[in-house]
């Protein structure tokens, strides 16, 4: 309709920069504020509407802002929906700070790394252990009543060498699902925030890579 052509108008005039920049905003502001998704929706959808009442009274300044505050809105849904929604049957609904022993199915979606054991004077022998790590897309759990279907992406910390899986490969593993801890010391490096950037929501330690 004419309104869509005209908003169509406006946003070719809009510069690529500033609309980027918006988009940025929207995502810092979601990530500082936590703000819920429907206030975004709502804030993304009456900057449409008063950018296409405005753009057809000819006042296209007026419309350029309000399609950057729709644009930054945008944004904000977007990070909303990738850093605080996540699906009720989530495999992360069933970890927390405490250790509980899992069982799962699921597909490896990484390359195996492997983490050499510190080996300084500091380090106890029993602790200069090298660990392989990588990250498992869950397809369900396996409990006494059959499988339960669970979605989401885990980090597999295995004690040892893992050199028999490939990216692809369909594995059941056994260990223990844990949430990573936030950071003990104020300004430490915050573990559980970069996993989170990542989509990862919790852990899987186990103990054999067998």
């Amino acid at each position: 309709g004419m309104e869509t052509h005209e908003l169509m108008l406006v946003a070719a005039h809009a510069p690529a920069l500033p609309v980027t920049v918006a988009f940025i905003t929207g995502i810092l502001l979601d990530r500082a504020s936590a703000l819920p998704f429907p206030i975004w929706w709502c804030a993304c959808l009456t900057a449409l509407l008063l950018c296409v009442i405005l753009g057809r009274t000819g006042r296209q300044s007026a419309s350029v802002t309000l399609l950057m505050l729709a644009w930054c809105a945008l944004g904000g849904m977007r990070h909303h929906l990738r850093w605080s929604t996540v699906s009720p049957i989530d495999v992360s609904q069933h970890a927390n700070e405490e250790v509980q022993p899992i069982k799962m199915m699921g597909v490896i979606v990484t390359p195996v790394t492997v983490q050499a054991a510190d080996h300084s004077d500091m380090t106890p022998p029993w602790m200069q252990i090298d660990r392989s790590q990588c990250d498992l897309l869950c397809e369900s759990l396996i409990g006494f009543d059959g499988p339960i279907p669970v979605v989401g992406r885990v980090r597999l910390i295995i004690t040892g060498h893992l050199l028999h899986v490939n990216v692809g490969d369909r594995v059941e593993v056994t260990g223990q699902l844990v949430q990573p801890r936030e950071p003990q010391n104020p300004g430490g490096f915050d573990y559980r925030q970069h996993l989170r950037r990542r989509g990862i929501r919790c852990l899987v330690v186990i103990d054999h890579p067998d």
